[in-house]
């Protein structure tokens, strides 16, 4: 038979084996809860960084709103606002015949029946606003290189349609 104390010494090795094996299982669940904890801190860091840049951000721009309120500046989109720079009135003085006026819309448009402009203020020869069954039309749109130069690409375009399909375009 064994005696108590006995008993009690083949108890205490392992208990205390249990007790080792359990710590060791406790230290390896806390270890386990410290790397969630990384991750849960990796996450909240990383949350925390984006906000802190969000605002860092909005206050940026709050304070260059402020300071450009303040020293009066002023910005509007409208064209009825806008400042046109373009020296149409020096431009018509110094052509030999003044081909621009003054336009409520568009600033400015070119004056019918100059410099190869039409009845309706187009480029190119006169036409009926009437369209014709069977006739396509074709518009260029474009800078001082569609409208300008000794032979433009509207012109070499009307010329090349007229031989290829004629009374079309």
């Amino acid at each position: 038979m064994v005696s108590r104390d006995q008993l009690s010494s083949k108890d205490t090795p392992a208990s205390s084996k249990g007790t080792s094996a359990s710590s060791k299982g406790a230290s390896a669940s806390s270890k386990g809860a410290s790397a969630s904890s990384k991750g849960a801190l990796k996450s909240t860091s990383l949350y925390r960084k984006s906000a802190f840049s969000l605002i860092t951000s909005a206050f940026f721009f709050l304070a260059v709103e402020c300071f450009l309120r303040l020293i009066g500046f002023q910005f509007s989109l409208s064209a009825e606002q806008m400042e046109f720079t373009f020296p149409l009135d020096d431009y018509n003085k110094s052509a030999p015949e003044p081909f621009l006026t003054r336009d409520e819309t568009l600033f400015w448009r070119p004056r019918s029946g100059v410099m190869d402009h039409n009845s309706h203020g187009f480029y190119g020869p006169d036409f009926s606003l009437e369209k014709k069954p069977g006739v396509t039309r074709i518009v260029c749109i474009g800078d001082s290189c569609t409208h300008f130069g000794p032979e433009t690409y509207p012109d070499m375009l009307r010329v090349y349609l007229d031989q290829v399909a004629p009374g079309q375009f």
